[in-house]
């Protein structure tokens, strides 16, 4: 659809990928602050690495996300967003912070292909830096976004809405915890939970909280909600606490984007899919349309983040979902999507 006004051959820079690629992982482009990475933090950052392949081209080292993927051999939205902001980051100056990534999403991307990530400098002003990645798999872009960098960081006008009123986070269990409980009391005929929900559970949720490879703990202030059990007027809005499992080491501001960015991704469309799910509804495919970041200030993804979410309307199979993102009473960054979500079954309203 909207690839079809693109020339995946126009860039100049695409190379084969027979072609030997020099190793520069972006560990390299992260301070440590001198500190020896965990076994975590190696996870984390072999999930981020690309390798250069030629100026301003980079391959991403890891293509599957056996956690997060919806389908065996389809990638990972957010996995990939988070590595072409990581090559973008390689091509900025060093005080050049990325406040916003737009992510566009046109053919699945094949989890057995290697992909070529090409930036083009788009802009570089002594304020801004602008950058465009594309993304190509077998000689077709499958893949585009903008990240735009700001190295300004003088006080003008300040603002903000006031925080949620929402519990903390002690407050909650792990949600892999929580999903495993309650399926087993689904089981045990102790609590009833739609059809669709557990198949929901049994086929995804529980992979993304409970994989050896996940990296993000999630603990949901809305159980009930979350399984479907309660159904909601639009507009739908949940929260989730979220962070890393293990602290991390790195300050870099770098890291801690990639893997907000990474996060957020496949909640976006459970969170205004759940109180469908709650009316039968089943769903046969989704995937992500767009979906856009707005990075607002310095934040650790390692301590809890607060993250609101809210779609106001759902039609023609396209959901609309945005949020935000709060640490300390303060927002971080904000989110919008839009998700392709099918079925072929009954449609569901609300």
């Amino acid at each position: 659809m909207i690839a079809t006004q693109f020339n995946p051959m126009r860039s100049a820079r695409i190379l084969p990928f027979c072609q030997r690629a020099t190793k520069t992982s972006v560990t390299n482009a992260l301070s440590q602050n001198g500190s020896k990475m965990t076994a975590f933090e190696q996870k984390i950052h072999e999930k981020f690495s690309i390798s250069k392949i030629a100026n301003d081209v980079f391959r991403p080292n890891i293509v599957a996300d056996a956690c997060r993927q919806q389908f065996p051999k389809i990638g990972y939205g957010g996995l990939l967003s988070a590595q072409a902001l990581a090559s973008a980051d390689l091509t900025v100056p060093s005080d050049s912070k990325a406040h916003s990534l737009n992510n566009y999403f046109f053919l699945p991307v094949d989890t057995d292909q290697e992909i070529s990530l090409s930036v083009s400098r788009l802009r570089d002003s002594s304020s801004f830096n602008t950058r465009i990645i594309e993304a190509h798999q077998n000689d077709q872009l499958v893949y585009t976004a903008i990240a735009s960098y700001h190295s300004g960081n003088k006080p003008s006008a300040i603002h903000q809405s006031k925080a949620p009123n929402v519990p903390e986070p002690n407050e909650f269990r792990d949600l892999g915890i929580e999903l495993s409980e309650a399926l087993q009391k689904h089981q045990n005929g102790e609590r009833t939970l739609s059809k669709s929900i557990t198949r929901r559970m049994v086929d995804y949720d529980l992979r993304v909280q409970t994989h050896p490879d996940s990296i993000i703990e999630m603990r949901a202030v809305d159980l009930d909600r979350y399984l479907g059990l309660k159904i909601v007027e639009p507009p739908v809005k949940d929260y989730f606490w979220l962070k890393t499992r293990t602290p991390l080491s790195s300050d870099d501001q770098k890291l801690h984007r990639w893997i907000l960015t990474y996060g957020i991704d496949n909640m976006c469309p459970d969170s205004a899919l759940r109180p469908h799910f709650g009316l039968e509804f089943m769903l046969s495919f989704v995937g992500t349309i767009s979906y856009n970041l707005k990075y607002h200030r310095s934040f650790r993804a390692d301590e809890w983040m607060l993250l609101e979410f809210e779609s106001d309307t759902s039609v023609d199979s396209r959901l609309f979902t945005r949020g935000r993102v709060w640490q300390n009473q303060q927002i971080i960054a904000s989110f919008d999507s839009e998700i392709i979500a099918r079925t072929k079954g009954t449609p569901s309203k609300i």
